[in-house]
């Protein structure tokens, strides 16, 4: 434990977490909007097949 100034410096490692954490978080989020959409095209089929036997 005494040995701390004989640690590299954790910059490079950091920008790469920060740079694999944004790019996880992009995927994240395009997966979320890839289920919204479906989940939304889905809802909108439902709703028109249940219109079409209305009519």
């Amino acid at each position: 434990m005494e040995k701390v100034e004989n640690w590299p410096l954790p910059t490079l490692d950091f920008n790469n977490a920060v740079d694999q954490t944004i790019k996880l978080s992009l995927i994240i989020l395009n997966l979320n909007l890839n289920l919204n959409l479906n989940l939304n095209l889905n809802s909108m089929t439902f709703v028109i097949s249940i219109d079409d036997k209305a009519l």
